[in-house]
């Protein structure tokens, strides 16, 4: 009696139990069929496979993470030239097909014009032939080599230094020396004919253009008469009719 209400209570209890871990479906016959809970197992494994789903996301995460990590340090290295196999840059690289430039050609100036000539100390010194002849220089070679004059004129004592005066006349030309202890000295040229030519070239019968060209412009003009000056003392006086040279002198003030 005791083992049988053993076994029923055995029985009420694994009743109550299965009551309890079970619910009822309603059948055809209106009898209900025990069906088993599944909902707590289920949860069960739901919870699991969540588990096992957040941690394989999170290590698939978490590589995709280092690949990409991985992928933006290489390229930066690329970017920054550290990589010493990155290609050249092409678009800083001269095209082969591409004509070179060139320089442009410098365009020729023109040849500066030719300056005027200038009047100079030099410019005072007669010459003929092989003799040469400056102011205030010993006359004697000079009149030498332009031979026996066609007249000579004396005049005792008329300078201004109280010397007595000479004039050599040639065919054009005539040459006025002053007598001082003996020797004769050169104070004036002067030049009526074109077979005297000066040191420059310059002759009577050449125009004013042709005396600026040789002597410049740094005359001074009185009426018809243009005057360079060397000193205070020695000038060269270059007369004129109309535009043609007609005198040249060169004068030494005594």
């Amino acid at each position: 009696m005791k083992a049988k209400i053993t076994a029923v209570l055995l029985i009420a209890a694994l009743g109550a139990s299965f009551i309890t871990a079970c619910g009822t479906v309603d059948s055809a016959d209106g009898t209900s069929s025990p069906v088993a809970d599944t909902t707590a197992a289920d949860t069960s494994a739901d919870d699991t496979t969540s588990t096992d789903k957040t941690e394989a996301s999170t290590e698939i995460t978490s590589e995709e993470k280092t690949t990409a990590e991985a992928d933006t340090t290489a390229s930066n290295k690329d970017n920054s030239g550290e990589n010493p196999t990155k290609a050249p840059d092409t678009a800083t690289q001269p095209d082969p097909e591409q004509p070179k430039e060139t320089a442009p050609a410098e365009t020729p100036t023109d040849a500066p014009a030719a300056n005027k000539g200038s009047f100079s100390h030099n410019d005072m010194i007669f010459l003929y032939g092989n003799a040469e002849a400056a102011l205030f220089s010993e006359a004697s070679g000079l009149v030498s080599a332009l031979g026996t004059p066609s007249d000579v004129m004396e005049a005792p004592g008329c300078l201004s230094n109280g010397a007595d005066q000479k004039i050599y006349s040639y065919s054009g030309l005539k040459i006025s020396t002053y007598v001082l202890n003996g020797q004769e000295f050169v104070y004036d040229i002067e030049i009526t004919s074109s077979a005297y030519t000066t040191s420059e070239g310059l002759t009577v019968g050449k125009s004013v253009a042709d005396m600026e060209s040789l002597y410049g412009t740094g005359y001074q003009k009185s009426g018809n008469m243009y005057i360079y000056t060397d000193t205070a003392s020695e000038q060269m006086y270059i007369t004129v009719s109309g535009d043609t040279i007609t005198a040249i002198e060169y004068y030494g003030e005594v």
